[in-house]
């Protein structure tokens, strides 16, 4: 069984708050790093429309922000309330610290070159994301490197020794930009993300994703060095997919069929569309095995606590199979771009069911999704994961005209804990794509390391479902 959700968080783990109010003040031999003030704003409104080109295609902000004055300054001021209160409230869900975003000052002229910054915190495993750029005219100077080696230390560093204390840093970039890519190399952060053909640029077309990540362990915040002896890559560092064409802003503009009615017939098993019949058996499935889903599945702990719960459910699942452009039944009446769909698992020879599939995280510009996989504790180890995931994989990545779904791309994660998922990805074959060591909180288990794997239309033998060039497992 897997955990259907790629990204999912909780509150709890380990915990993290931001200090307040943040600490932001840092130098190095020829930068600075500080708060904003209101004087910025004009100077960094000039810097990125100076840049704006260079910026692109990589740095989304680039494309949508910062066109006039008065938005630049809207920014600056927010930024500044964020580190004089960075506990809230925020946009949006107004509790969740977002993150911040630092000027980068040369020393020598006082100017600001480029910035910093952290988002997409999750205190569960007390990490983060962060990112830099800097100006084109001083590109080639190591400038990057530098405010990114003291951001690193300053982020990682005990609250009680002036940091922000996190345990866990993450960058990301697209395969292409060799600039952001050779600032990760050169501080020696090992290689943990290489998902193939994952990523959208509207100016280049889809291309490979690259992540790296450190732990506050193998970081000297005194140095802004990796410490010595710490192991490489996690992933092995295959050469860049050929990027498949696309076109337009939007990529493959994928699109589900309507209706996305789904019966395949394996040796032992049905995979098919939910029905709000459904939701009895599902129940008392689901019920019966709440033990063996918990801790992979969070959604077991909270969700289908009662028959009127699962009923609900599969209606709305039978719904979003007969309408999957339609009308999202869960957020009202306003149509809403397709996000998934659950598929039931059912044994042929006795018409139970004994588990579920489905699709979900779809990103229409790569033509890609998610997927995941459950069976019962009393069908477990009899192959039937594995046997499933063959044929909904041809399924989800054989073309239209072949009645499949068209998709380009399919991944899966789970917890490095997970023993049976992971045995289920390995005898798939496809290739594993993500080793995050320290960021996926599991309940009962503490911080677990993160696997993905990635397997594309091209190399998925769809008349033997396997991937092509691999003997039967």
């Amino acid at each position: 069984m897997t955990e259907c959700a790629s990204e999912s968080h909780t509150g709890k783990g380990l915990g993290w708050e931001a200090p307040a109010p943040l600490p932001l003040d840092i130098d190095t031999p020829r930068l600075t790093i500080r708060r904003y003030t209101l004087d910025d704003a004009s100077a960094l409104h000039a810097l990125i429309n100076a840049n704006r080109e260079h910026l692109l295609p990589y740095v989304p902000f680039a494309r949508t922000k910062h066109f006039t004055p008065e938005n630049t300054g809207a920014f600056v001021a927010e930024m500044i309330r964020c580190a004089a209160e960075p506990g809230g409230p925020h946009p949006g869900d107004g509790a969740l610290f977002p993150g911040i975003d630092a000027p980068i000052v040369e020393k020598a002229t006082g100017k600001i070159i480029g910035t910093v910054c952290l988002h997409s915190v999750r205190p569960d495993t007390r990490s983060c994301e962060i990112g830099y750029w800097v100006d084109k005219d001083l590109a080639g100077q190591g400038y990057a490197t530098e405010a990114t080696r003291c951001w690193i230390s300053h982020l990682l560093r005990p609250v009680g020794a002036g940091g922000l204390g996190f345990r866990r840093l993450r960058v990301f970039c697209s395969g292409h930009n060799a600039a952001s890519r050779r600032v990760a190399e050169k501080l020696g952060v090992p290689l943990e993300v290489h998902q193939r053909a994952n990523n959208h640029l509207p100016d280049f077309g889809t291309t490979d994703q690259l992540g790296w990540g450190v732990v506050d362990d193998e970081w000297d915040t005194e140095a802004s060095a990796m410490r010595p002896g710490v192991e490489g890559a996690r992933i092995a560092d295959e050469p860049l997919a050929t990027p498949p064409p696309t076109s337009g802003e939007h990529g493959f503009g994928w699109q589900p069929r309507v209706p996305l009615l789904i019966d395949i017939v394996t040796p032992r098993l049905r995979l098919r569309t939910y029905r709000a019949s459904d939701g009895p058996e599902m129940f008392k499935l689901i019920n019966e095995n709440r033990a063996h889903l918990v801790p992979f599945m969070p959604w077991a702990r909270s969700q289908h606590q009662t028959v009127e719960a699962s009923e609900a459910y599969c209606a709305t699942q039978a719904h979003l199979a007969a309408e999957p452009k339609g009308h999202g039944v869960r957020n009202g009446p306003a149509a809403r771009p397709f996000q998934g769909v659950g598929i039931v698992i059912e044994e042929r020879e006795t018409g139970d069911l004994v588990g579920a599939t489905g699709l979900h995280d779809v990103r229409p510009e790569t033509a890609s999704c998610e997927t995941g996989y459950w069976v019962s504790a009393d069908r477990a180890r009899r192959g039937y994961c594995t046997e499933a995931m063959r044929y909904w994989l041809r399924h989800l990545l054989s073309p239209t005209e072949r009645s499949g779904l068209g998709l380009k791309r399919v991944r899966m994660y789970c917890s490095s804990e997970n023993a049976a998922s992971i045995g289920v990805c390995e005898k798939l074959g496809i290739r594993k794509e993500v080793h995050q060591r320290d960021d996926y909180f599991v309940e009962d288990l503490g911080v677990t390391d993160r696997l993905g794997w990635g397997v594309l239309a091209s190399e998925w033998d769809t008349i033997f479902h396997r991937v092509r060039d691999a003997s039967p497992a």
